[in-house]
C-alpha cells in the first residue's frame, strides 16, 4: 500500500490532484495511488488525474489497458520524457467521460489568473508615455528617446487572433500537454485506427 501524504488539503484546496508519472511502465505506481485515495476516503476517478508517459509502445498499451479498466483518468502518453518527442497520446475513458479535458485546462486559466492578479497586486506597474509623431513618409519620430527599450516579435505567418498566452510550464505533465497544444500535425485515420485496436 502507498501512502500519500495529506493529499485530502491538496484536494480540498484544488478540487483535485494531478500525478506525473515519466517512466510509467504497466501504470503501477499509479495504480497504488489511486488505491491509497480510494483507502483515504476519496474517490479516486473524480479527484484524481494522471499523466503517464513511456518510451516503449508495449508499456503504454499496458497502462493504458490497466488504467482504463480501473477507470483511472489519465492521459497516456507514447513518448520520450528526457526529449520531450511525442509520437501518441492517448485518453482513457474516464478520463473522457469525467471531462478531464475541460477540468485541466480550467485549472490552468485558474493559474494564470491567479499568477496575473499577483503581479498586479505585487509589482506597480510604470506607466512610461511615449511621444511620438508621424510624418508624412510614415516614419515614426520618438521625442527623448535614443533607441527603444522595448522589442517587438511578430510571428511571420499569423495574425493577433491566433497568438495565445504561453505560460512557463511548471510540470512535466503541463510541458507535454503545452507540446500537444502546439503540435502542427493533424491525427490521421491510422492513429484512430491505432487507439481502437485496444478495444
Amino acid at each position: 500500500m502507498m501512502l500519500m501524504g495529506d493529499c485530502g488539503a491538496e484536494v480540498q484546496r484544488r478540487g483535485f490532484i494531478r500525478l506525473q508519472e515519466p517512466a510509467c511502465g504497466a501504470g503501477g505506481m499509479v495504480i497504488a495511488a489511486a488505491e491509497s485515495l480510494h483507502a483515504a476516503g476519496h474517490n479516486y476517478q473524480q479527484v484524481m488525474h494522471a499523466t503517464c508517459i513511456d518510451i516503449d509502445p508495449c508499456c503504454v498499451h499496458m497502462a493504458y489497458v490497466q488504467l482504463s479498466l480501473l477507470h483511472i483518468p489519465a492521459t497516456v502518453v507514447h513518448g520520450n520524457a528526457l526529449s520531450m518527442e511525442v509520437w501518441g497520446t492517448w485518453y482513457t475513458p474516464a478520463h473522457v467521460l469525467g471531462g478531464w479535458t475541460f477540468r485541466l485546462r480550467r485549472r490552468v486559466e485558474a493559474e494564470l489568473l491567479r499568477d496575473a492578479v499577483a503581479l498586479e497586486h505585487d509589482e506597480p506597474v510604470e506607466e512610461i508615455a511615449v511621444a511620438a509623431r508621424h510624418d508624412a513618409g510614415g516614419d515614426a519620430v520618438a521625442t527623448g528617446m535614443d533607441e527603444p527599450d522595448v522589442a517587438v516579435l511578430e510571428r511571420a505567418n499569423g495574425n493577433a487572433a491566433d497568438i495565445s498566452p504561453v505560460r512557463e510550464a511548471t510540470s512535466l505533465a503541463e510541458l507535454f500537454e503545452q507540446s500537444l497544444a502546439s503540435g502542427t500535425r493533424e491525427p490521421s485515420v491510422f492513429d484512430t485506427i491505432d487507439q481502437l485496436t485496444l478495444f
